[in-house]
């Protein structure tokens, strides 16, 4: 269930880290 609970935060980390380049990039286009 650890394994289960990390694998799930990491996830979250990389959905996270994704957001904010996307808003990023987002923010020098505009």
């Amino acid at each position: 269930m650890l394994k289960n609970k990390k694998a799930f935060t990491l996830i979250e980390v990389l959905i996270a880290v994704t957001i904010s380049l996307v808003v990023i990039a987002s923010a020098y286009t505009v």
